[in-house]
């Protein structure tokens, strides 16, 4: 008999395929009480079927999504939202705060996390379109993108979004290791399909959807997913810059 102690197995994934496959082979392999720990953005759905689905193997299941781009994540200033188990949750509560600034634990619904991830998401796709639009008013009115942006860094002074405008004001869309057009338009996706289900009308994610699909259109769809800028500017008449070639 195998008599390895069970542990804790962390894994994030960029779609479902690729999600189920990991989970395929994850969880039969796992000893009884491993706690699996997923940082993916998914569906509320999904992340009740891997929470069952583990169970079953004698597992426990905590969904741990986070926000910040790899730059936080490198300064292990993250801000992560965590729900499953209360006894799981204790025991990986360390590992999530040694990357984390902030570590909030949404209680033992697993789905807690799942939706808070998704609208907290659509929290900073509206504010990238609010800076869109924002920025192609001024623009197309004489004002330059580095004249809004002294005044809405001066305005607006969380790092979070004024970085996204300076980087829309720079034509700044490298993604590097951060979160792409492509990756947008799937967790937009969810959140639109989220709001469908709870009858929550969600007009500010329609747009973003919509200037996404633009974006990805005119070859942005591995760009950084500040390009939802680029639909609006587009659809102002305002030309918009060639995608970047990875660095």
């Amino acid at each position: 008999a195998n008599s390895r102690p069970p542990g804790k197995v962390r894994r994030t994934a960029p779609n479902l395929g690729v999600l189920k496959q990991v989970v395929g082979v994850l969880l039969p392999a796992a000893q009884p009480g491993t706690i699996v720990v997923d940082h993916s953005t998914v569906l509320p759905e999904t992340t009740q079927a891997l929470a069952d689905a583990a169970a079953q193997a004698g597992c426990s299941y905590v969904h741990a999504p986070v926000f910040g781009r790899p730059d936080a994540a490198a300064a292990a200033r993250l801000i992560t939202v965590a729900s499953g188990p209360p006894a799981a949750l204790a025991r990986v509560h360390p590992l999530l705060a040694a990357m984390s600034r902030k570590v909030m634990d949404l209680g033992s619904n697993p789905t807690a996390a799942t939706a808070m991830k998704l609208s907290g998401n659509f929290c900073i796709a509206s504010c990238i379109e609010m800076l869109g639009e924002g920025m192609t008013l001024a623009e197309k009115n004489g004002v330059g993108r580095a004249h809004f942006m002294e005044w809405f860094a001066e305005f607006f002074s969380g790092p979070g979004i004024t970085g996204y405008g300076h980087r829309i004001a720079a034509d700044d869309f490298h993604a590097g290791q951060g979160f792409t057009v492509e990756l947008g338009l799937k967790d937009v996706g969810h959140m639109r399909r989220m709001a469908a289900t709870s009858d929550t009308p969600l007009p500010l994610a329609d747009l973003a959807f919509n200037h996404l699909l633009q974006a990805r259109a005119a070859g942005h769809g591995s760009s950084d997913w500040g390009a939802i800028a680029l639909g609006v500017r587009q659809s102002a008449g305002l030309p918009i810059p060639a995608p970047a070639l990875p660095k």
